[in-house]
Parts: structure tokens; C-alpha cells; sequence
């Protein structure tokens, strides 16, 4: 997918949301990157990453953060159930996660291994 001039929010500022919001912004997106947070934890985040030119939300995350949004980006924290992920799929944003994310920007081939066990073993005989 080319994210070139395309409006993405993500959802969710830790550390795989920060690092999101940076990689779609260098890839050309308008970027608004948003979390429910206001400890000076995320207030640090928040101005680097508005250095980088991302625009950065915190607080309350209402509707009127999908204006003109083609793509909605979720961190693992956010639940899946929130308001704002519920409207954008009523408003047939496309939704999709960091892993979603990382799927298309390497354009190859995945192979994901889950339980509780036998993943080491399964990816050893894998390669």
C-alpha cells in the first residue's frame, strides 16, 4: 500500500505505536497519533513525536479524530471494543493492527506461531 498523502490515526502511544506513527510519517502519511493518556510520560512521547511533524492527541478520543482518516492503527493496549475503533468501523474506515501494519509494509510472506507450546520447536523445524 502506498501511505503517501494518505490521513492514518493511530490508536495508542507506547512503544509500537510511536514507532508507527514515525515509520508512517516517513513514508510520506499524514499522521494523527492519539492516546487517552496525559501522564508526563506521554507528554514526552507526544513532543517528539510532534517534532517529527505528527500531529499528537491526548486525552479524550472522540469521533471527530476520524475526519478524513482512510486508515485507523491500533496498539495492543487499546481495546478492541473502544468507541472510536466501533465508529470507524461503522464509518467502513479500514481497522487494523500494528501486526496488520508490519504485513503490509514488508510486502512478504508471514508465518505466525502461537500457544502455549511447542513454538520454539515449531520454529526451529521451520526455519
Amino acid at each position: 500500500m502506498n501511505f503517501l498523502g494518505k490521513h492514518v490515526l493511530v490508536l495508542g502511544l507506547g512503544l509500537s505505536g510511536k514507532a508507527a506513527s514515525l515509520k508512517l510519517k516517513s513514508l510520506g502519511a499524514e499522521v494523527i497519533a492519539s492516546d487517552t493518556s496525559k501522564s508526563n510520560e506521554m507528554l514526552d512521547v507526544a513532543q517528539g513525536l510532534k517534532a517529527s511533524g505528527v500531529d499528537v492527541r491526548l486525552g479524550s478520543q472522540g469521533k471527530e479524530l476520524l475526519d478524513g482518516v482512510d486508515l485507523v492503527v491500533v496498539s495492543p493496549g487499546v481495546p478492541s471494543q473502544s468507541l472510536i475503533i466501533n465508529e470507524a468501523r461503522s464509518l467502513e474506515i479500514p481497522v487494523w493492527s500494528e501486526i496488520e501494519l508490519a504485513y503490509q509494509l514488508t510486502g512478504k510472506q508471514i508465518i505466525a506461531i502461537t500457544g502455549t507450546n511447542g513454538k520454539t520447536t515449531t520454529t526451529t523445524l521451520i526455519g
